[in-house]
């Protein structure tokens, strides 16, 4: 039996059993990443990237719910990008660490290149 429920009727829905709260899959990178002895550069980046992941599938979440034309509508684009590009920023800052000059150069106008696309088709 297929059951279809709206979205006001979703939001009310009972968490499934052996789910878990959004913060939970955040804290399981971030303990393995204490427990393996890492510094506090790499434990913090790690809790960087989990809770802006976090914050972005809740602003997406957000955005799929906001009336079209509304002004939360525009302010859920507004916190997508900015965390879009702090992401694409970190990951990138990350990487670049390990590549020689010249492929860091490249790699950084691509991010910016990247980040740019995105506020000229948003």
């Amino acid at each position: 039996m297929i059951l279809i429920f709206s979205a006001k009727q979703a939001s009310r829905r009972p968490a499934a059993p052996g789910t878990h709260p959004p913060w939970a899959s955040a804290a399981v990178p971030v303990g393995l990443a204490v427990l393996r002895g890492a510094g506090r550069a790499e434990v913090a980046f790690v809790a960087f990237t989990c809770l802006n992941l976090q914050l972005l599938f809740w602003s997406g979440h957000r955005l799929e719910r906001s009336p079209p034309g509304s002004a939360a509508r525009g302010r859920a684009r507004l916190v997508l990008w900015a965390l879009s590009a702090t992401f694409m920023a970190a990951f990138t800052w990350k990487m670049t660490a390990l590549l020689p000059l010249s492929f860091t150069i490249v790699v950084w106008a691509v991010a910016a290149a990247a980040i740019g696309f995105v506020v000229y088709v948003f």
